[in-house]
């Protein structure tokens, strides 16, 4: 059994699980992530390999929900892989688009340098769903998948 702090949890999954790690992890099993999205897990060579995978959806639905609610009254005061990035910012530079509230970006961590000076766009470090309930409701998730499997029965949030 493997006991993690929920941070060493979300370092993981900013990590992923690419091919050559789950190739370096002959006995792996399981992998467990801290969040909706899949797009840092190899889902293909997991499925070869017959490993499970799980996430936890709609755990962040109501933070993120919140969070783009916010960030777009911010950008109207002027005080949220679907968007072309490079796009974004051109019409933003040329006055094509009259604002952006981002809060994920194409090639994180780096973010456009263009946009930082931008009056009319807000930016947040991919952290939306970033509270303590959510945090501690994803954590729970993650382990209870991996109590799950461990014992044989159903995963509560399957993916492959």
């Amino acid at each position: 059994m493997i006991i993690t702090t929920s941070s060493e949890l979300w370092h993981a999954t900013a990590v992923g699980a690419d091919a050559e790690l789950i190739d370096s992890l002959p006995k792996l099993e399981i992998v467990a992530t801290c969040s909706a999205g899949l797009d840092k897990i190899d889902l293909v060579k997991c499925k070869e390999k017959g490993i499970q995978v799980t996430n936890t959806p709609d755990v962040l639905t109501d933070d993120v929900a919140d969070a783009a609610i916010g960030l777009t009254l911010a950008v109207l005061r002027s005080l949220g892989a679907l968007v072309d990035e490079s796009e974004l910012v051109s019409a933003l530079l040329e006055d094509r688009l009259a604002a952006a509230v981002l809060d994920v970006f194409e090639h994180e961590p780096q973010v456009p340098e263009e946009l930082f000076g931008l009056e009319n766009v807000v930016l947040l470090p991919h952290a939306a769903s970033g509270t303590e309930e959510t945090r501690k409701a994803t954590a729970d998730i993650v382990i209870e998948n991996l109590e799950a499997c461990f014992l044989n029965k159903p995963l509560l949030t399957p993916v492959v």
